[in-house]
């Protein structure tokens, strides 16, 4: 019980540090909306990732001179639910089908997005979705927030002071007064957590909605 416990512990902070980063890394002020919207408030159905907005993009970047990183490449952080609109998308399927390797490790094969005008994907559930857009009057549709950003875009800080920690109390270490019979045993973790933005040219975030979103 402690061992699987503590892995599943493992796994869910790991998970909060990674949301608390994309909270900081998704508020970043560069802003482009998908297709003709204008606010988030305005997406609407139909309004997707393409290729047409990732070059777009792209080229913001490239126009604040936001440094790639070490690989030549930007990195995009997408939703699963993007990651299928954009196989959708002929002009990046015909790039993978006709420039990408041949074999298993096209993306065709694994299914993995990879590298697309010098534009590495990151698929995560972590990506995030918020239902503040409108869907021409038939109710809220999910607005995806996607970032790409340069290198040094943000920082994550370690604080030694609150080194990450699993921590468990054998049954009966709380004293006979709370845990008479050694029946209470606990497990828990804590970890101290800081992120900043350094940038805000070195990234773009552009919210769209998808086919797989509630609309």
């Amino acid at each position: 019980m402690k061992a699987e416990g503590t892995k599943a512990l493992g796994e869910t902070m790991a998970n909060s540090a990674d949301q608390l980063t994309r909270n900081i890394v998704n508020a970043g002020t560069t802003i482009q909306f998908a297709s003709t919207g204008t606010s988030r408030g305005n997406i609407s159905s139909g309004m997707r990732l393409n290729s047409a907005e990732l070059r777009e993009a792209i080229a913001t970047l490239k126009g604040n001179n936001a440094p790639k990183f070490d690989d030549g490449t930007y990195k995009c952080i997408i939703h699963p639910d993007i990651e299928q609109d954009l196989f959708n998308d002929s002009n990046l399927v015909n790039a993978f089908q006709y420039a990408a390797n041949r074999g298993g490790s096209n993306p065709l094969a694994t299914g993995v997005l990879g590298n697309y005008l010098g534009c590495d994907f990151v698929t995560t559930t972590n990506s995030q979705v918020v239902a503040t857009g409108l869907s021409l009057g038939n109710g809220p549709t999910d607005v995806y927030l996607t970032v790409l950003f340069g290198k040094d875009y943000y920082g994550v800080i370690g604080l030694s002071a609150m080194t990450a920690q699993i921590i468990y109390h054998e049954p009966g270490s709380s004293g006979a007064l709370n845990d008479p019979l050694s029946q209470v045993w606990s497990l828990g973790y804590k970890f101290a957590h800081s992120a900043a933005r350094l940038d805000e040219n070195r990234c773009v975030r552009i919210e769209s909605s998808s086919s797989l979103g509630t609309e």
